[in-house]
């Protein structure tokens, strides 16, 4: 199933998956999505570009990939309604 094609999702958690950055680009058609988690994932910066059209997210978790800090700046400034886990996790 394409994921797209799922329209009332709400949360979706890809942790530890090989998403891509370009498939983000498909998640901007889920206007029900609130809770998106990409941790331990090889998301980038230039995931970003596509990250910051989920404006409409309550929750963003991108701890542990390879966004920058930078990065985490620009999904700040882009998202500023949504809960956002950025950076590298810290520890117990």
């Amino acid at each position: 199933v394409h994921v797209a094609k799922l329209k009332q999702l709400t949360e979706l958690y890809l942790d530890n998956t090989s998403i891509a950055a370009d498939c983000l680009t498909h998640l901007t058609l889920l206007d029900q999505l609130k809770s998106l988690r990409l941790n331990e994932t090889k998301v980038s910066d230039a995931a970003v570009i596509h990250l910051a059209k989920l404006a409409h997210l309550t929750s963003l978790d991108v701890t542990n990939t390879k966004i920058t800090q930078a990065g985490c700046k620009r999904l700040r400034l882009a998202m500023p309604n949504t809960s956002l886990s950025c950076g590298p996790r810290l520890p117990h």
